[in-house]
């Protein structure tokens, strides 16, 4: 029994041994001092398409792709001495990981979300309706797995709700004040238009001619209609039977 742990141990240490040597001889040795080096780094990558190619020079498809990739590795051995070493292989050039810029990238993501979401926050906090919104508290608890309710307990998002209605009449009241501001301002241009013209137009030719934009800062020629015919009704300009405008 002894004899055959014995063997045992010899037979692992002399694998062991065998496996450095292996290992050693593989390694690159420096031509100055003739050592192992194990500093190496990578300063060049080049593929080579060398399938066979067609009178045209694009691979011929007949014949199975081949790729050969060199590597030149930098060398630099304890001694001082610093050398170069090309290494080829066939097949795809696999792209090299570099774990450090990826983890780098990962930390600024990381860090650029949690500013957002900072910001979004603060933004709550300042405006507590917006968590009413459509969607929003999904949108918050996909995007940074962050649920905006646990902001508030639950009697202030009840408060919250009752609130909204006030907030949104209170919006729904400047937004009227601020289209009518529009309005007025359009229907001006207008009655000033066809003053100078002196002329029955079509809302086609008012539309052409004067820069006016709807509520929301386009061209719109149902918006301009419209306006006209406010002002025809209020007797501020007249109409034609074919709805041509005119003062």
């Amino acid at each position: 029994m002894d004899n055959i742990i014995i063997l045992a141990i010899i037979g692992s240490a002399s694998f062991f041994i065998l496996m450095l040597m292996l290992s050693n001889s593989l390694k690159q040795k420096c031509p100055s001092c003739g050592k192992s080096v194990d500093n190496k780094e990578l300063v060049k990558s080049t593929t080579r398409d060398l399938t066979e190619k067609k009178s045209d020079g694009s691979n011929d498809l007949r014949y199975k792709k081949s790729l050969e990739t060199e590597d030149i590795y930098k060398y630099t051995c304890k001694c001082g001495h610093i050398f170069n070493v090309s290494e080829f292989y066939e097949g795809e050039q696999v792209e090299k990981v570099d774990l450090v810029k990826i983890t780098n990238e990962i930390e600024e993501l990381e860090q650029s979300l949690n500013k957002s979401l900072q910001k979004r926050i603060e933004k709550y906090k300042k405006n507590p309706h917006l968590i009413l919104e459509d969607g929003e508290r999904d949108h918050m608890k996909l995007v940074f797995d962050f649920d905006i309710y646990s902001l508030f307990s639950e009697e202030e998002i009840a408060k919250i709700k009752i609130d909204k209605k006030a907030y949104l009449a209170k919006e729904d009241k400047k937004r009227k004040k601020k289209y009518k501001g529009i309005d007025t301002k359009n229907k001006k241009i207008i009655i000033s238009f066809l003053k100078e013209e002196n002329k029955k137009l079509p809302v086609s030719d008012i539309d052409f001619r004067c820069d006016i934009q709807n509520h929301f800062g386009n061209k719109d020629i149902n918006y301009l209609k419209k306006l006209c015919e406010e002002l025809y009704r209020d007797k501020k300009i007249g109409r034609t039977g074919n709805y041509r405008y005119f003062v």
